[in-house]
């Protein structure tokens, strides 16, 4: 027998062969033979008759479902026999979008984008490495993930900086065609804002006031953990003295703790930071100084 050699879905496989012999060992023509597969359906011709060496050729067998596969022969009066086993690997992989990219504004989520590759087959292409690019300028976060059991992936962090109109998302793999997402559009994220979360309180002349704490915070209001940014403390009128500018951690706050005014009357605060080109202010309520 002409062992099976594994291949891709939906191709020709090279010849199978079976040889038909007595209990002499001597070839026997004109036997029908029938090929199965252990699962699913081959197809092709399956039923061939022996030739005058007692070989029954089979030329056009082909599998569309991927799988690990046996075949077996067998003819009326004689002993079935079965082959190796030979693997049905996927055929050219094609992709869908299952979860298209939402517009959204600059540095926001373009949501969970989901994709599924296939062959023409059905059959999913498990443990692929998916990579997904996008049309023009830089795509954030994670780019390449690799398939599941169904042949899907998801993204779940995706972002672009820069406004535009008319993105779309391209994925490839090995062994697939490139799919690409309908468009989207980013617009300019709004200016993040500044808020005092511990306002100036007052106290005695030349007393370090409690700490004044000023917060960065998203358009929508969330704070912004954005460390670094640079805050300046300015007084309506006289001299504020202290640490003047501090930059923000973690949190995006930045923590004025050596405060001091060393005159009576009543004052504010104005915060002033610089955030991606925005100018940012903010000013406090009136507190009393005594």
């Amino acid at each position: 027998m002409s062992q099976p050699i594994s291949t891709i879905a939906g191709a020709t496989m090279a010849p199978v062969s079976v040889k038909v012999l007595d209990k002499y060992s001597n070839p026997v023509p004109g036997v029908v033979v029938t090929l199965l597969t252990s699962i699913n359906t081959v197809s092709g011709s399956t039923v061939i008759s022996s030739n005058m060496a007692g070989v029954a050729v089979f030329s056009n067998l082909f599998i569309t479902k991927t799988a690990t596969y046996t075949l077996s022969a067998s003819a009326t009066g004689l002993t079935k026999v079965s082959s190796n086993t030979f693997t049905i690997s996927p055929a050219l992989g094609k992709f869908t979008f299952l979860t298209q990219p939402t517009s959204t504004t600059a540095g926001g989520s373009l949501g969970n984008v989901s994709v599924k590759v296939v062959d023409a087959y059905g059959n999913p292409l498990v443990n692929t490495s998916v990579t997904v690019r996008i049309s023009s300028g830089t795509l954030n976060g994670t780019t390449t993930t690799a398939t599941n059991s169904l042949g899907q992936v998801t993204y779940t962090n995706l972002s672009v900086s820069t406004p535009g109109n008319g993105y779309t998302l391209s994925v490839s793999a090995s062994n697939s065609t490139a799919g690409s997402s309908s468009a989207f559009n980013i617009t300019a994220a709004a200016a993040p804002h500044l808020v005092f979360s511990s306002p100036p309180v007052g106290t005695s002349a030349n007393a370090t006031m409690s700490t004044v704490v000023v917060q960065l915070d998203n358009a929508n209001g969330t704070p912004l953990d954005q460390a670094n940014v640079a805050v300046t403390i300015k007084i309506s009128s006289g001299s504020l003295g202290g640490t003047l500018t501090v930059l923000t951690n973690s949190a995006g706050q930045a923590l004025f703790s050596t405060l001091k005014i060393g005159s009576a009357g009543t004052y504010s605060l104005t915060a002033l930071a610089t955030v991606n080109g925005n100018s940012l202010s903010v000013t406090s309520g009136t507190f009393t100084i005594v």
